[in-house]
């Protein structure tokens, strides 16, 4: 009962710490030709008819998937009435939604093109019911999207020409008035210079870091962790972390004892708000020192140029020599991270 209970409280860790992660990387293609409606290798504009009609079933899935079955038809005449155009489709291109074939026809929506590189595809665009939809085609897959809609405005009709007036007899105008010269005006100041635009705030490197909350040794105790220390993030993705503290023993056997903390801890952040790390501590009580294997996952709740951030995080520590039995000797915690 007590293993079972220690497996769905790691299950939970990771997923918390996984979630955001999981929420920020939706709907990006990375890459293309892994689930085609058709592979297809040096396609041209001439063979696109062709290939849709050898894939028509497929097609015509996708599009009623996707709830415009009835466009499929004059989709198909569009392509078959004239010769789609070869453009190269740009990293960052959004469309509304893209077809692929995993087993099955399926549609992914709000899609967007993440990859390394442009693609090369084929455009066109079909007009029906007062509307143009323009489709990208890609060359290498086949995997038919809808970039746009855009409603066709109606040519609105000329005016009517204006009456025509008879003309009346005017009378003679009178002379012009004497010409008087003008003196020499000043020339305006010039304007004042425009402002310089405001730098963008540089991401500050180096944060004060402190840790407070909870940890549980599975046999079982229980510690207050509170530690301080130095953050720096050498780059977007990296950071090294150093750390001293305590960990109060709370409640547990006779024997287990308080210990004092030294963390280093290397962090990956694979977003601008989620990390994951691993590293080395110290845990030392007033019978024995242990080295202990460390691994961290979290998420800061802000993510401020200069501080301060706020955040948590997820910890897992074990004694190097007591990995094996982690079940039995192994820390786990959970706690508030300050970062100023």
């Amino acid at each position: 009962m007590r293993r079972k209970t220690v497996w769905l409280t790691l299950l939970f860790f990771l997923a918390a710490g996984l979630f955001p992660l999981y929420l920020e990387a939706a709907q990006q293609i990375k890459r293309l030709g892994v689930t085609p409606i058709h592979k297809a290798k040096d396609l041209q504009a001439h063979q696109v008819y062709t290939t849709a009609k050898k894939v028509e079933k497929d097609l015509k899935a996708g599009f009623e998937k996707a709830g415009l079955g009835e466009l499929f038809g004059p989709f198909m005449d569009q392509l078959k009435s004239a010769k789609p155009e070869k453009v190269q489709v740009p990293v960052g291109e959004q469309f509304q939604w893209m077809m692929f074939k995993k087993k099955t026809v399926r549609v992914a929506k709000d899609a967007v093109w993440a990859g390394k590189k442009p693609f090369w595809a084929f455009k066109t665009v079909v007009r029906h019911k007062e509307k143009d939809y323009e489709f990208i085609i890609p060359a290498v897959c086949f995997n038919v999207a809808l970039k746009s809609v855009t409603a066709v405005q109606k040519p609105t009709p000329p005016p009517p020409p204006p009456p025509v007036k008879k003309e009346e007899a005017k009378p003679a105008p009178p002379p012009p008035p004497p010409v008087v010269k003008e003196e020499a005006k000043p020339a305006p100041p010039p304007p004042p210079p425009a402002p310089a635009p405001a730098k963008a705030e540089e991401p500050k490197k180096g944060f004060f870091v402190v840790d407070v909350g909870p940890m549980v040794r599975l046999d079982p105790s229980w510690f207050a962790m509170i530690r301080g220390g130095f953050m720096y993030r050498f780059h977007p993705k990296f950071a090294v972390t150093g750390m001293i503290g305590g960990a109060p023993l709370l409640d547990g056997p006779d024997n287990d004892y308080s210990a004092v903390l030294a963390d280093a801890v290397f962090s990956f952040y694979p977003t601008k708000r989620f990390f994951i790390g691993a590293g080395i501590g110290m845990w030392s009580t007033e019978k024995k020192t242990d080295a202990d294997v460390i691994l961290q996952a979290g998420f800061n709740f802000t993510d401020k140029a200069k501080g301060p951030n706020f955040g948590m995080y997820f910890e897992a520590r074990s004694d190097t020599d007591e990995i094996g039995d982690f079940l039995e000797t192994g820390r786990i915690g959970i706690g508030f991270r300050m970062m100023f």
